[in-house]
């Protein structure tokens, strides 16, 4: 496994566990701005962290998010909110970028999405055999 796919894998986890994600925010004259990355073929994406320490970590250690500050979203907000919105303008998602370069994976919005219901589906598991032993017998 690439250490993007690792990241990606500790973003699910991290996020539905803790109920949030954390982008990179500044203010400026223009008003609130996002950490974004582009690529040479166009493709934009936003980046999204599932700890505020590791959000923090870009913005104190990558020179070119150094004005930004962690800011916290409520994984309900991101999933009604914002998914929508990436997926509008076709922004793909940089799933808890790190390095010097705040590189990792870039993934479709569907994917978050598809990413975070699996985690969720995964920590419902006892639950659900717990109906299903109610409901079924042992």
């Amino acid at each position: 496994m690439s250490a993007a796919d690792l990241h990606a894998k500790a973003f699910f986890e991290e996020a539905v566990d803790r109920g949030a994600v954390w982008l990179l925010r500044t203010d400026d004259d223009r008003g609130p701005g996002y950490a974004r990355a582009g690529t040479a073929s166009g493709e934009v994406a936003l980046g999204v962290w599932s700890t505020e320490r590791r959000a923090a970590k870009i913005a104190s250690t990558v020179p070119a998010y150094a004005k930004y500050r962690a800011e916290r979203v409520e994984l309900a907000d991101f999933l009604d909110r914002w998914i929508p919105e990436l997926d509008q303008t076709s922004t793909t998602v940089g799933l808890n970028w790190s390095g010097p370069r705040a590189q990792g994976a870039r993934v479709m919005t569907y994917a978050v999405v598809r990413g975070i219901r699996q985690r969720q589906w995964e920590l419902d598991a006892p639950e659900r055999e717990k109906r299903r032993k109610a409901e079924w017998g042992s």
